[in-house]
């Protein structure tokens, strides 16, 4: 039972190596197969899908204004533009 729900890979970055069985923490239910990184990550923010999205929106917004300033633009227009 347990070998079909376990992929040979993370099922969230596809890394191959130290690989975990996840449990949801309140059932002990398995949910699948995360590597080790994947799997403190998701213990570090408590297991909480807005929290997650939440730093997603983060990284793509710094990411965003990154490529700004090292184009020259100053980052403080709202619709994009430099």
């Amino acid at each position: 039972m347990i070998r079909t729900v376990l992929k040979e890979a993370c099922e969230a970055c596809g890394k191959r190596e130290k690989l975990c069985v996840d449990h949801n923490h309140d059932t002990g239910l398995i949910r699948g197969t995360l590597c080790h990184g994947c799997n403190v990550a998701l213990g570090f923010v408590r297991e909480n899908p807005e929290t997650l999205r939440a730093l997603a929106r983060y990284i793509e917004r710094q990411a965003s204004l990154e490529v700004k300033l090292h184009l020259g633009c100053s980052g403080q227009r709202d619709d994009g533009g430099c």
